[in-house]
């Protein structure tokens, strides 16, 4: 069932979904998957066509993310059109078409978000007091605490929330929590540091597959990474593993990208391989020494 959330007298649209986050991640990968197309100004006028209606599709998707309210969805978003402007205007020719497309982008987004008052949301005045952010940061304080603990098997399916409450939450705090409000987190310390490692692997590959092959098929391989890459960001403040509408998304994304990896020779299939894996090494090495630091300090 669909909840009813505000932020101030502004409701916060679930467009159908569990509740307003949900729906904000969904938006934000549809959001990344169009970054790419519509980026840069087609040479070929057949493709001006599709570029165009992109444009006007990603302009409402912002306009629907800002009406969710949803800050880890808006920062996953802009991280990702971010990351495919800066990756173009390394790569392509056309700096300066580039730079006129990403300023048009850039002022059309943010009149959309100040006309829904998103900035609001935001804004340092209202985060600093705003009692989301303060139990999500004791939470995944908790969280990494519970990892240092039971780094390697976890606590157990669905036993995060309780066991944070049962063991790590302040004596003051009456809130209850189902899991860790933050998909990584979630898997780490439920099912322990390896399983996080393998599914990082999984989708660390196909982001690099996609990068490495920017200008190949249409570019819909990066379309596919930067869709996977709002997906790990957004899960930084959610936990969306257990939403099977995602599935509807990333399988495609994965068909593509393994259609696309039988072309690639074995030896650079190999290094980004290996690229992937000394990433997802290194994230789960970070998560491991943080949570060390925060045990040796509670």
């Amino acid at each position: 069932m669909e909840g009813v959330y505000y932020f101030g007298e502004h409701l916060r649209w679930n467009l159908g979904f569990l509740n307003p986050n949900i729906a904000g991640a969904f938006i934000a990968i549809l959001i990344a998957f169009l970054s790419p197309i519509t980026t840069i100004w087609p040479k070929c006028k057949s493709a001006r066509f599709i570029f165009t209606l992109s444009f006007v599709a990603e302009l409402i998707l912002w306009f629907l993310l800002a009406q969710t309210y949803s800050r880890g969805a808006f920062v996953a978003a802009v991280i990702c059109a971010l990351a495919c402007g800066v990756f173009f205007l390394l790569c392509d020719g056309s700096k300066i078409n580039i730079f006129r497309i990403l300023a048009l982008k850039v002022a059309l987004v943010a009149i959309i978000l100040l006309s829904t008052e998103f900035f609001a949301r935001i804004s340092p005045d209202y985060v600093k007091d705003d009692a989301s952010i303060s139990a999500r940061t004791a939470l995944w304080q908790g969280g990494l605490k519970m990892i240092s603990q039971v780094p390697l098997r976890g606590w157990g399916y669905g036993k995060s929330g309780e066991e944070y409450i049962n063991w790590y939450q302040d004596l003051e705090d009456e809130r209850e929590y189902a899991g860790m409000v933050n998909g990584h987190l979630l898997l780490a310390t439920e099912y322990g540091l390896p399983v996080l490692f393998f599914i990082l692997i999984l989708f660390l590959f196909p982001i690099f597959l996609g990068f490495f092959s920017a200008k190949q098929l249409y570019g819909l391989p990066l379309c596919g990474a930067l869709g996977l890459l709002a997906f790990l960001i957004v899960n930084l403040f959610n936990s969306l593993w257990v939403f099977a509408i995602f599935l509807w998304i990333i399988t495609p994304i994965y068909i593509l990208a393994s259609a696309y990896a039988c072309k690639i020779q074995l030896k650079r299939l190999a290094r980004l391989f290996l690229q992937s894996l000394f990433a997802s090494f290194s994230i789960c090495s970070l998560i491991y020494l943080i949570s060390i630091y925060y045990s040796d300090n509670r």
